[in-house]
């Protein structure tokens, strides 16, 4: 959890570096869904938990992106 935090504030730059770290926290994700849906053993409890930890990791550092961004536009 203690990376986890540190995940999320790492998602508040606004870099080529934090478009990879979503890219890679969203691969993450998705293997921990397909895992959890087709490998017996992986159907248990704590390992849906860490599946719930990376996609609130995922939806975060896409809200927090996409909330820095938009103090970042101007119009005018």
């Amino acid at each position: 959890l203690v990376f986890f935090f540190i995940e999320i504030l790492k998602s508040t730059r606004t870099s080529n570096a934090s478009i990879l770290d979503h890219l890679l926290s969203t691969f993450v994700f998705v293997a921990f869904l397909v895992e959890f849906l087709l490998v017996r053993g992986a159907a248990h409890s704590v390992f849906f938990t860490l599946m719930i930890i990376s996609l609130i990791d995922v939806l975060a550092g896409f809200s927090v992106s996409i909330r820095s961004a938009g103090r970042d536009v101007n119009l005018g």
